[in-house]
């Protein structure tokens, strides 16, 4: 075999491969001196069928297979010799026919991911901490009294603050349906900030069955783009009033005995700095992989193959289009989602190249342990585990190898950071 190489760019490659005559001959004279050993004719003994009676039969499915063969060696060893790694399915433009005494050629371009220079090193770079406060603990403890509040129903009452109310809504704009302002028998608490204060004004001073429109303004910087800024107008039937009849005091007399809680104030509260901790461990944890990842990002830079970019850039505004149901997105929109997309391309490539040079690598056993945290986040026995697999697939377990392998870099990455904590302003608190 041989081959010429194209070199397009840094990571797209024209590649031009031919097979001898002589190679051709010897791969068709093989496959049909074994087919006339093997196969069974009509008026010949099986292992007597002579060659030019084969070639007859078998002759076009022989050459098809031939040309499947060299096709696969050619993008084989062109991938060994020239250590290509294949970012893009190859893309054969140009083919011969298989012809005995006739070489056979063709050609392909591919995308490679480019070879980079990267290593673990001792970058230095700040970051931003999570530190546990105190009126953390005083935040859970009001959420747990909130929990045991007490409501009785009121049919003839009118809704006040701290009330709890189930009502049916509705929005519209200039009277077309809002997607997404819909709701059945919700339970709203006038005055928990839970909704907008329009929404939750709107609710005040109403009783059980009544139905009414009210306009709700929504914030300019309202999540959901197509309603920021904009005046909805709702629709609301009251169905339930439930009038807010005081809420616990949390002292020891009235957790001793409660399922699920210690039996003493203190108890409580050394539990729930733990957990906030942990809590804030973990998040801080994920907030240096981050930094540590943005850091390698900022300090490489390389050519990106153009599919994989398209396809994580095209993957980012189809699901914005269908999370914001719309089919146009804002040009500020549209940059934030292709610099992202650069971004975790970049990521991608680094890590996986990582990996390679580290030689890190996932067990079996360590798939098989992740898939039982997975089955224990959904209330399952590890042993659903096995059927995690089936519903992942082939395809789903490799993404999920790539997954643990991406951690593993991550990890040694973070080892080797260099962070500086860099203090909470005022004003970002």
């Amino acid at each position: 075999m041989d081959y010429n190489v194209n070199h397009l760019s840094d990571v797209e490659k024209e590649i031009e491969i031919t097979f001898s005559a002589q190679e051709v001959n010897e791969n068709l004279s093989e496959s049909l001196s074994h087919l006339s050993k093997t196969v069974s004719i009509k008026g010949f003994r099986k292992g007597k069928v002579p060659i030019n009676v084969v070639k007859q039969f078998y002759g076009k499915s022989v050459k098809e297979e031939a040309e499947k063969y060299f096709i696969s060696t050619g993008f084989r060893d062109t991938i060994t010799k020239e250590n290509f790694r294949f970012a893009s399915q190859p893309d054969i433009f140009e083919k011969g026919d298989i012809k005995e005494g006739e070489p056979f050629g063709f050609k392909y371009r591919v995308e490679i991911f480019p070879n980079i220079d990267v290593e673990l090193k001792e970058f230095e770079a700040e970051y931003t901490p999570v530190k546990f406060e105190e009126k953390m603990v005083e935040m859970e403890l009001k959420a747990i009294k909130e929990r045991f509040v007490e409501y009785s129903e009121e049919s003839d009452s009118v809704s006040e603050e701290k009330d709890q109310l189930k009502v049916d809504f509705s929005g519209t704009m200039d009277g077309e349906p809002v997607e997404g302002t819909q709701g059945n028998d919700v339970s709203v608490i006038i005055g928990s900030g839970k909704f907008l204060p329009d929404f939750e004004k709107a609710l005040t001073g109403k009783k059980v069955g009544e139905k009414f429109d009210a306009p709700v303004n929504f914030p300019e910087d309202y999540n959901a783009k197509e309603l920021a800024g904009k005046t909805v107008n709702f629709n609301f039937e009251v169905k339930k009033i439930e009038k807010f009849k005081g809420e616990p005091e949390l002292n020891d007399e009235f957790l001793k005995g409660k399922e699920g809680y210690p039996d003493t104030l203190d108890e409580l509260k050394q539990e729930l700095e733990k957990q906030i901790k942990q809590y804030l461990e973990n998040v801080n944890n994920q907030n240096k992989k981050y930094v540590a990842c943005d850091t390698y990002v900022k300090n490489h830079d390389f050519p990106i193959p153009p599919t994989i970019l398209k396809s994580e850039t095209e993957g980012r505004i189809n699901d914005y289009k269908k999370k914001n149901n719309v089919e146009e997105i804002p040009s500020e929109e549209l940059e934030t989602i292709e610099k992202d997309a650069h971004w975790i391309t970049k990521k991608y490539i680094i890590m996986s190249t990582l990996s390679e040079k580290l030689s890190i690598d996932v067990t079996e056993k360590e798939l098989d342990a992740v898939l039982a945290q997975e089955a224990a986040r959904y209330g399952l026995p590890p042993e659903y585990a096995p059927q995690l697999r089936n519903y992942y697939g082939e395809e789903g377990l490799s993404n999920k190898k790539m997954e643990i392998k991406e951690g593993k870099v991550l990890d040694k990455i973070v080892e080797k950071m260099k962070f500086i904590e860099k203090e909470v302003e005022k004003k970002e608190s």
